[in-house]
């Protein structure tokens, strides 16, 4: 008789494939004409990369992107066959991997050309570097590296791109700077030797040009499927959902007499007699440990601070130190640790001094996932 590994694990993050649907369908409605190029890298940011390609593709969507050959191989494996998009710069380990698997790599600089020119039956895609100085090709080297792979055999440019580095930030100059550099860069090609993407999730609403369906035929989206797309003019925070719900349970409950130490190092003691719930999380999850004394969980319904130096599988909160008229709480009590019921994600991020990527990205391995449609 199997075990049901819903019951061997405290901690899970539930996923929720409609609400993911309902953040498609939000980008589909501001972009009409444009094609949705979904962004699964990362384990769909944490959300589960298998599962979440799978609701995507039902939903229309016919292109996914991943960050790593090893993400796409993957996902081929699984049964996936649409077209997968690889980020990350050309190896030479794992070149031939792209023409074995039909996936499409980034020309990412000229070293990327010499990567590619032994192998034939590949589709690249080029990224041009307009200000973000990550990867990509300097825009007076576009037109060299163009005519050098048309005049590879077997090998076909299917479209140029490039990113915005502050898509997220709402009349940015810099953004309209990259935005005439790539447009100096298609006017300098002539008529386009492919199609074009550079659009974000941020960038369909702060960009306009970058949904222009006259200019562009696809955009790249990734964070605001997941619901976690900051608020900005044109998309207020309401109008996505947030996809994940990263739940524990209460392991254990005391009550602590005034002054006592609750943690690692006694950083946190008790300001008077106080009940204690230690709850079955920790670093070793995804909670980070800088959250130490600065956020809190919902419990019935309820917010409850967390005190005392988070530890790698455990951390503690503060029930109070006297009775209320709330439901007792006991062990095995749900804890929502973000999402539904409990601080959302951008809360836990900022208090966290990072961005909700990260978090979600950082929700550990361990961490059971169960999807919900």
């Amino acid at each position: 008789m199997g075990l049901d590994p819903h019951h061997l694990t405290p901690t899970k993050a539930l996923v929720d494939l409609a609400s993911l649907t309902h953040n498609l369908r939000v980008f589909q409605r501001q972009a009409p004409g444009i094609k949705l190029i979904g962004v699964v890298k990362a384990d769909a940011y944490g959300h589960g990369s298998l599962e979440v390609s799978r609701a995507l593709l039902s939903n229309g969507v016919r292109s996914l992107a991943v960050a790593t050959v090893a993400e796409a191989v993957e996902l081929r494996r699984a049964g996936i066959a649409e077209t997968i998009l690889v980020f990350g710069a050309p190896r030479r380990d794992s070149i031939a991997a792209c023409v074995e698997y039909d996936l499409e790599p980034f020309i990412t600089g000229p070293e990327s050309v010499d990567i590619i020119r032994p192998y034939s039956g590949l589709r690249v895609h080029l990224l041009v570097d307009t200000g973000m100085a990550r990867l990509g090709i300097h825009p007076d080297e576009v037109e060299a590296i163009v005519q050098a792979i048309d005049q590879m055999p077997g090998v076909h440019l299917q479209a140029l791109s490039t990113h915005f580095a502050t898509a997220g930030q709402p009349g940015s100059s810099f953004a309209r700077e990259q935005w005439s550099r790539f447009k100096a860069v298609l006017s300098k090609l002539g008529p386009s030797p492919a199609p074009v993407h550079m659009a974000s999730s941020s960038a369909v609403f702060t960009i306009p040009e970058s949904i222009d369906p006259n200019i562009v035929e696809s955009a790249r989206i990734g964070i605001g499927l997941y619901g976690l797309l900051e608020p900005m003019p044109g998309a207020p925070e309401s109008i996505f959902k947030p996809v994940m719900t990263f739940q524990s349970e209460v392991a254990h409950v005391k009550w602590v007499e005034a002054g006592a130490p609750v943690s690692y190092n006694s950083g946190w003691r008790a300001p008077a007699r106080t009940r204690i719930a230690t709850v079955a999380a920790g670093y070793a999850d995804g909670y980070p440990r800088i959250l130490t004394t600065r956020s809190s969980v919902g419990i019935n319904g309820s917010l409850y601070p967390v005190v005392g130096a988070i530890c790698m599988d455990l951390f503690m909160v503060d029930l109070g130190s006297e009775p209320d008229n709330k439901p007792e709480i006991v062990p095995g009590e749900t804890v929502i640790l973000f999402g539904s019921g409990g601080p959302s994600a951008l809360d836990i991020a900022k208090q966290a001094e990072t961005i909700p990527y990260e978090l979600v990205c950082g929700v550990g391995s361990r961490v059971l996932r169960i999807y919900s449609s």
